[in-house]
């Protein structure tokens, strides 16, 4: 186990050389570079990663393009690309809620749903098993320009160019009635377009909160359960990006003007000496400037970049970043001095996460999983709602099954069939029809009787 951290570029169309962009995971601590995958640029936002390690996949939307395309771990080509209805601007996945349980604890991560935000403010989700497209919802009146699962599943939330965050209930979307759901909440505190969403790691609902940032240079904190503004923090130029301790001791902001700033949450007070929080209860906190950079991050100026994304590592000591030039910094949060810079890409970041890189070893060996099952066909059309309709395509379980266990297995299920076809005959057949089948079943008991009957008596003729 290591901990690693995924980029991907942009991508600039109009530059042929930005063409051979690429997605790349390498380790935080060390020189290890895990694997990439080439020409995966996309916008921001617009990449979506179920994992890290064997068995995970890869999606990107298309930049100029109505296409979702599909990468499997391992593998530094495209594997599928599937046609959507309309040009996307950002991804999220969802994974399965039982993974997330104690009592199923499968090999791999298996993701659950795929929603994704397009140009025109619609919220499309879909169910990656089966390719059916759950909802069409117009969600917001400009582009969405980003959008995040919780780490539970319970909540979407999307934020637009139109300034607007808006929750959804995932259960309302995928429901059979989609179209008529209506938002759990929606936040229009923020005056200028959305940069920026992050959703808390906590997996408790009652504990869930968002972090927003604006290009109206405000990052806002909002409580799901109470649907309320926390704490508004005002900085003097616009948000780009923002990251959390995971602890919850700092929020880091990523500004225009090339700087990312520290924000602790907790301050001692200088008259009780006693350790306080920040905000909250719709507190407006004015972020002061910071002449001596005790809170600084500045080696992002170098070149007038801005930073576009941001993540914290896992034991809350590094911060991971990259701007707008293709540079991602590794960085120290108590001395503010980088540690480790990884190649410069030729066009922006438009995609960053930090993870557990996990490995499936053999023999100590490292074994990748390269026998992907292909993914369905996502749909362009909304799926019936009848859930008996409802069909999921699965792999059917077993480690190299031979033909006679194939055989067996497919002699099961047609007694299975069979006994539940006759179930369900007895249990919709009611009074007149019960006593009808009975009829039927005695007169082919006498028949059989019969013509035993007739066999004995030709049998002893022959034998005299």
């Amino acid at each position: 186990m290591d901990e690693a951290v995924f980029y991907i570029t942009e991508g600039d169309p109009a530059d042929k050389h930005s063409q051979e962009s690429l997605g790349a995971i390498s380790s935080i601590q060390t020189s290890q570079h895990f694997t990439s995958f080439r020409n995966a640029d996309c916008p921001r936002y617009g990449a979506a990663l179920t994992g890290m390690g064997p068995g995970e996949r890869l999606f990107i939307a298309g930049r100029n393009k109505a296409l979702i395309t599909s990468y499997s771990w391992g593998k530094e080509s495209a594997e599928q690309r599937f046609p959507v209805p309309e040009n996307m601007a950002c991804l999220s996945v969802a994974h399965h809620p039982l993974t997330g349980s104690n009592q199923y604890k499968p090999q791999y991560s298996v993701p659950w749903l795929l929603a994704a935000g397009s140009k025109s403010g619609k919220l499309y989700v879909w169910e990656i098993s089966s390719g059916n497209l759950l909802c069409v919802k117009d969600a917001h009146y400009q582009e969405i320009s980003v959008i995040k699962f919780s780490k539970c599943g319970t909540f979407v939330f999307t934020g637009g160019l139109d300034s607007r965050v808006m929750v959804w209930r995932t259960l309302d979307l995928v429901g059979e009635d989609s179209t008529a759901t209506k938002p759990y909440a929606s936040f229009t505190d923020h005056s200028l377009a959305i940069t920026d969403l992050l959703v808390s790691e906590s997996s408790l609902v009652t504990d869930l909160r968002i972090y927003t940032t604006s290009k109206d240079g405000t990052l806002r904190v909002y409580d799901v359960s109470t649907k309320s503004l926390l704490t508004t923090f005002v900085f003097s130029v616009p948000v780009e990006c923002v990251a959390r301790d995971p602890a919850g001791r700092a929020l880091y902001a990523g500004l225009n003007n090339g700087t990312l700033r520290q924000v602790p949450m907790y301050v001692v007070n200088q008259f009780t000496h006693v350790l306080e929080a920040i905000g909250g209860h719709g507190k407006i906190v004015t972020v002061e400037s910071d002449p001596n950079l005790h809170q600084t991050f500045v080696h992002h100026q170098d070149g007038n970049s801005t930073p576009t994304l941001m993540a914290v590592s896992l034991d809350g000591m590094f911060l991971v970043s990259g701007d707008n030039t293709g540079r991602v910094f590794v960085s120290d949060v108590v001395t503010k001095q980088v540690v480790k810079a990884f190649t410069p890409c030729k066009s922006g970041i438009a995609y960053l996460e930090v993870g557990v890189h996990g490995t499936k070893t053999l023999n100590g060996e490292a074994e990748f999983d390269k026998k992907h099952r292909l993914l369905p066909g996502l749909k362009r059309v909304l799926v019936s709602p009848d859930p008996l309709e409802h069909a999921v395509t699965m792999q059917i379980p077993g480690v190299e099954e031979t033909d006679v266990e194939f055989q067996k297995w497919l002699q099961q299920k047609a007694q299975e069939e069979f006994e539940f076809k006759l179930g369900d005959e007895v249990t919709v057949s009611s009074g007149g029809k019960e006593a009808e089948l009975e009829e039927k079943l005695q007169k082919v008991s006498n028949a059989y009787n019969s013509l035993k009957t007739m066999y004995e008596d030709l049998y002893a003729e022959h034998n005299k």
